[in-house]
């Protein structure tokens, strides 16, 4: 399953596109300009592990001034659980995930306007 959420960049002024892609046990997510993180579902300990190559989800968004809830690993965890037990469809997950990229543009686009 691969598709694209739009997320609000305020260093550059508009909506980024990050592509998500789930296939079987990994999930990645690319960001502009190539920069992506990925993870990892560990089926034997029902864990997600995340990688902790200079890329990670955080520093991405950091590098654009994005503002991500504290709680966006545990988000898209859950997201993605519910997917992998069958709770969710794709359709679901992925409209799921539209909301939590919708959820943190609102909160960046609320942020107050500093100098940079």
């Amino acid at each position: 399953m691969n598709f694209d959420v739009e997320i609000y960049s305020p260093r550059w002024g508009h909506d980024d596109f990050y592509t998500i892609t789930v296939d079987g046990n990994q999930l990645n997510i690319e960001a502009p300009v190539g920069r992506n993180c990925s993870c990892v579902y560990d089926q034997a300990t029902d864990s997600f592990v995340w990688d902790s190559n200079y890329d990670s989800l955080i520093r991405i968004f950091r590098n654009d001034s994005i503002e991500a809830p504290e709680s966006i690993y545990d988000d898209i965890e859950m997201i993605w659980r519910r997917l992998i037990q069958g709770r969710d469809s794709q359709d679901k997950f992925k409209e799921n995930f539209e909301n939590l990229a919708d959820w943190i543009s609102e909160i960046t686009r609320s942020k107050p306007d500093f100098e940079y």
